[in-house]
């Protein structure tokens, strides 16, 4: 049905096995999102900054295999429909966060 419907020549575990790069590739745009220096081009669909600031980027963190200079289609769509999968603690309990006397009522 999701081949027929979406004119896809890929099967659901294909497209599972691109999950966890296309989730990789999210959070590394929104962290260099958050850095100084960088935005994002609705146009080119990729983030952008002057030479000066990759540099400084890359210098500064050499062990990062990011692909930063590449498009990624749907950026927008893509933080929309993973926001409310980010793991923040907002709805995580302590154990001073429970009364464990009205459990055992």
């Amino acid at each position: 049905m999701f081949i027929a419907y979406f004119g896809s020549p890929y099967n659901e575990k294909v497209l599972e096995g691109h999950y966890p790069n296309l989730w990789t590739q999210i959070n590394d745009v929104k962290s260099l999102l958050d850095q100084y220096g960088f935005s994002w081009d609705d146009t080119k669909q990729m983030v952008v900054a002057s030479h000066h600031v990759w540099d400084v980027y890359i210098k500064a963190h050499p062990e990062e295999h990011f692909q930063g200079k590449k498009a990624l289609m749907n950026f927008n769509d893509l933080c929309f429909i993973h926001a409310h999968t980010t793991a923040d603690g907002g709805y995580s309990l302590s154990s001073h966060d429970i009364d464990f006397d009205d459990d055992i009522q």
